[in-house]
């Protein structure tokens, strides 16, 4: 199917030829995803399918409208003989107002496909979001891949896939199909995001759209090809590893003979499958370029979220830190355990010194001493600590005293009142003072 020629109905009825058999629609209210849902329901009805509605409240727009929002496409639905689910996004602290929407819808509807045992989630993205996309690649200076823009369909976890299959189809052909209780979304008005300025700003004024989404194709089509060729480059030099929550590890050397693209290449494939890590994009990548000919760096930049690249001997890091917070799971006489992180960790307090309830688990902070006196950032170096874990370990605690941090047992105390454990989730790096 040629970009905007394809009738909406006719994409729906050949969704359901290689569809799943239980299939749920992404339903906000707006009259582009309640055309799709009324596309689709009206295309299964000679077919064996299940379909329902799936609605994602962001917390945008207050309780009234989300409200609203809900009763409209229970009202869909249920003129369509559909049942309908609800759910609240829970989006990621950090990131631009549309990612963390994104990110946090996507979960809540991950969640409600393993609930109500979904297959396939199906989402209303047309030919004009696709030129949307692809606008937005260029203006971020995204890597090549970013400008294939929207992909038809891909996993969204273990046995559940996302389909987009009206993007071959415009944003006017889906809306005849639009039933009358579809509401308008003032945020899409909003310019101040950058879809929504490039919709109101830039392709509105263009005469002829079709004309900027077949060079946007073709521009697609080049830069697939060189991020192919930037990926058998990189794949000769697997010089990047994630080698803990938000921590990638690269050899300067290997990094120093890639090209630019492939470095690029390089970081996305190590980091695809850690959410930690943000967009890739050339000016983070060009953090990492710094540390080649350099023997020792520490550099940051943001808060609270840090992105800081470190150089120690052979290797560079790029670490995305932000100080954790332990969560307190269970306590007994002698023993606590707490999440930190990816790991949960067991405690054993010896009972000298302050009673449990007065210890605390906390990150790395300047000034803290040991029991002994002893300075923590003198056991970091007595004991071969690198400096890119000394922020990421907890410490003990006891009325601004740090008792022990992560499993050291601290000069002049051959009795130490705490002792630390990993017991699930990745151990403790093994550097040469352990």
């Amino acid at each position: 199917m040629e970009p905007n020629t394809a009738d909406p109905r006719e994409i729906a009825e050949l969704f359901w030829e290689t569809s799943a058999s239980r299939v749920a629609v992404a339903c906000s209210a707006g009259p582009d995803s309640l055309a799709a849902l009324s596309l689709l329901a009206n295309a299964t009805r000679r077919r064996n399918r299940t379909l329902v509605a799936f609605h994602i409240d962001h917390g945008w727009r207050g309780t009234a409208a989300a409200e609203a929002d809900a009763a409209v496409v229970l009202s869909v639905a249920s003129s369509l003989s559909l049942s309908m689910a609800y759910a609240t996004s829970i989006p990621p602290a950090h990131g631009s107002p549309e990612m963390r929407a994104r990110v946090g819808r996507y979960l809540a509807l991950t969640e409600l496909c393993i609930q109500f045992d979904i297959q396939e989630i199906v989402t209303a993205h047309h030919a004009d979001d696709q030129i949307e996309t692809r606008l937005v690649a260029i203006l971020r200076q995204s890597r090549p891949s970013a400008f294939e823009g929207i992909r038809s369909s891909r996993a969204l976890s273990k046995g559940i896939v996302l389909r987009r299959p009206f993007l071959h189809t415009t944003r006017d052909k889906l809306r005849e199909f639009a039933p009358y209780e579809a509401l308008h979304d003032p945020t899409n008005d909003d310019v101040r995001l950058t879809r929504n300025a490039i919709r109101h700003n830039i392709i509105a004024h263009i005469p002829d759209p079709t004309r900027l989404e077949a060079a946007l194709s073709r521009l697609a089509n080049v830069a697939k090809r060189i991020g192919e060729f930037a990926k058998d480059e990189a794949s000769t030099h697997a010089c990047a590893r994630v080698i803990d929550e938000g921590l990638l590890q690269v050899d300067i050397a290997s990094w120093s003979r890639l090209s630019p693209l492939a470095r690029d290449a390089v970081l996305e494939h190590a980091t695809s499958d850690d959410s930690t890590f943000p967009r890739w994009t050339p000016g983070r990548r060009e953090l990492l370029d710094s540390a080649v000919g350099v023997r020792n760096l520490v550099a940051s930049s943001g808060a609270p979220r840090k992105q800081r690249i470190i150089v120690e001997g052979p290797h560079a890091y790029f670490d995305v830190f932000e100080p954790i917070a332990a969560h307190l799971e269970r306590t007994t006489d002698h023993e606590f355990i707490f999440s930190w992180g990816q790991r949960r960790v067991s405690v054993r307090w010896a009972g000298r010194g302050a009673p449990i309830h007065q210890v605390e688990i906390a990150p790395v902070r300047p000034g803290l001493r040991l029991e002994s006196g002893e300075r923590l950032i003198d056991a970091f170096r007595r004991t071969a600590v690198p400096r890119v874990w000394r922020a990421r370990l907890p410490v003990v605690l006891s009325g601004g005293v740090a008792v022990t941090f992560a499993g050291m047992i601290p000069r002049k105390c051959e009795e130490p009142s705490a002792t630390m454990k990993v017991i699930e989730g990745p151990a403790w790096p093994n550097w040469p003072g352990r």
